[in-house]
């Protein structure tokens, strides 16, 4: 069983290292979306007044910053460290 685990799970690194497009795509609409986030803050931070109100948008505005941070990671590991991976395990 941990053999049937370790192909599946090299052959997924795989597959993932070798959707180059996809990763690149995922990084940089990560970082977008994180971008928008931070702006999301400063802005809170600097128009609103002190209240529940600028609270709540700065709460939102981090939601999206770890959603656009998660996303940017995400296609940052496809793009460097499953392709070192791939190499690694590489049967050729």
């Amino acid at each position: 069983m941990a053999t049937n685990f370790r192909k599946r799970l090299a052959d997924w690194i795989t597959a993932r290292a070798d959707a180059q497009v996809e990763n690149l795509a995922l990084f940089t609409s990560g970082g977008m979306i994180f971008a928008v986030g931070a702006l999301v803050i400063i802005f809170s931070e600097r128009q609103l007044v002190p209240s529940m109100q600028q609270e709540i948008v700065a709460g939102i505005g981090v939601f999206i910053a770890v959603i656009g941070l998660a996303r940017a990671l995400w296609g940052y590991l496809g793009i460097g460290l499953f392709r070192i991976l791939k190499y690694f395990i590489s049967d050729s």
